[in-house]
């Protein structure tokens, strides 16, 4: 059992003070209280006969998630949103059962696996708005990434005389480009233009969200062989298929930022999206020559029904603070990934070790046909380990080195990033043998640089960078 709530509020950000230059003017007060609840168990019944091993077993749990939203005047105290469900009473329930064999010679080895899961996805009451524009009924500009205009919201001139007054329905325009069915009824203050308000104090109006209720049966599977060809060589294989199902904010995000695309723009979750289907096929090898180590390992993975965003002209901010340009969960036929790591380590006599890292990924979004969203850069490090030969007193330097990431899902407002490089000093002493003290030097050399999956700060549009040179020391206690 876990249980974890948490407030998030905007304390001591620019939107708590007063500002003339912005809509609203007023000090903004934002709360913004979330839960996650989650009740599970596990077991597993294992059975060994000679070189065969056998495991079955059986996993459950049950995750409530829920945040609300509100937003008041700090001077005055009016509440301009009261308690709007961001993250909607979601409830996701998923049972599974697996079973498992491995055939284990000495010199050689296979594997399988099979899982089955079955999984319920329920949500509470949602906004109005969100009971309007979760499921969309246009279609994606596939190489814009982005959804086709449809409503007077978006229309240019030229758009707007050619469909003035001639569709109707769910996101259509009617006479002279007034919108109807977005939800899109424009408010005051700090309401956006995607406000959907019922009565006073900003209160959202609420429909039942039982009709977006999903459930889904997933079939995983997997197979891994290795064989030692020599006393000093291994090569390994491996296939296996993978199913991921939405996460909660995925499937029913209403106008709520999302960390992992980087932008402070408002996200629409997607009832109807399914189960992403990974298969992937991976190959490796280990090599020991002497007192040096090499592992490679290279993979192909596949996704089918990949799940990303893409912008949507046709949708309103509810918040006039956020970006005007809002995103909705869409899934796409296939993403492809493919990289490698490579890692070697060998032993420079009884007082050093040598070590290095290398590591890239490649992926390709096929429904927009640029680079996936948020991935790594190639990435090398070197490490040169002194020690005692007891290794009991020890220095380390670690230097790592990132390229730049010019490979960007640039319809998605992703921006590259420069290359890095940053120093680490370790140190450490084993007192007694218990008591280990440590000390060391994080980005010795003061460097000033970003990860690539970090996110923008929303009131500097910059990617938020990564700690300055940084001293620390503690003590190890082993009991």
């Amino acid at each position: 059992m876990n249980r974890k709530d948490h407030l998030m509020n905007n304390e001591n950000k620019p939107t708590a003070l007063r500002n003339h230059q912005r809509t609203p003017p007023f000090p903004i007060r934002v709360d913004l209280p979330t839960s996650a609840d989650t009740v599970g168990g596990r077991f597993h019944a294992a059975l060994e006969t000679g070189p065969v091993r056998y495991k079955l077993g059986f996993d459950a749990y049950r995750l409530h998630q829920n945040a609300t939203q509100t937003i008041s005047d700090r001077e005055t105290g009016d509440v301009h949103h009261d308690r709007h469900p961001v993250w909607p009473d979601t409830t996701l329930t998923n049972a599974g059962g697996y079973a498992q064999v491995l055939v284990d010679r000495g010199r050689s080895s296979i594997g399988a696996t099979v899982r089955v899961d079955r999984e319920q996805a329920q949500v509470g009451r949602v906004t109005s708005f969100f009971a309007r524009n979760a499921i969309p009924e246009y279609g994606l500009h596939e190489g814009h990434g982005h959804f086709r205009c449809v409503t007077a919201h978006c229309l240019t001139p030229e758009d707007a005389g050619a469909v003035h007054g001639t569709t109707h329905g769910h996101g259509t325009t009617h006479g002279h480009g007034t919108t109807h069915g977005q939800g899109m009824t424009t408010g005051h203050g700090v309401h956006g233009q995607g406000t959907d308000v019922h009565g006073g104090h900003g209160a959202a109006m609420l429909v039942p969200g039982d009709r977006f209720a999903q459930t889904n049966t997933n079939v995983s599977a997997a197979a891994n062989a290795s064989l030692r060809l020599t006393d000093n060589w291994l090569i390994t294989l491996g296939a296996g298929r993978a199913v991921r199902n939405p996460s909660a904010l995925e499937r029913y995000a209403d106008r709520f930022p999302a960390v992992k695309f980087q932008t402070a723009a408002e996200f629409v979750g997607n009832p109807h999206l399914v189960p992403e289907k990974s298969l992937e096929l991976n190959a490796g090898t280990t090599l020991r020559a002497a007192q040096a180590t090499v592992t490679l390992d290279v993979f192909l993975r596949n996704v089918d029904d990949y799940i990303t965003v893409a912008r949507d002209p046709n949708l309103a901010r509810r918040l006039p603070l956020s970006p005007e340009q809002l995103f909705r969960y869409v899934q796409e036929d296939a993403a492809r990934f493919a990289g490698f790591d490579l890692t070697a380590t060998s032993a420079a006599g009884p007082w050093i070790d040598l070590r290095g890292g290398w590591t890239y990924v490649r992926a390709d979004d096929l429904l927009f046909c640029e680079p996936l969203f948020g991935v790594p850069p190639f990435e090398q490090q070197y490490a040169l380990d002194v020690h005692n030969p007891a290794r009991t007193r020890w220095l380390e330097v670690l230097v790592t080195s990132t390229a730049a990431q010019e490979r960007v899902a640039a319809t998605r407002l992703e921006a590259p990033t420069e290359g890095w490089t940053t120093i680490d000093l370790m140190a450490g002493v084993r007192m007694t043998d218990g008591l280990t003290v440590r000390a060391g030097v994080q980005n010795l050399s003061d460097e000033y640089y970003v990860n690539h999956l970090n996110s923008f700060n929303p009131f500097t549009g910059r990617r938020i960078a990564e700690l300055g040179r940084s001293a620390y020391i503690g003590a190890e206690v082993d009991f």
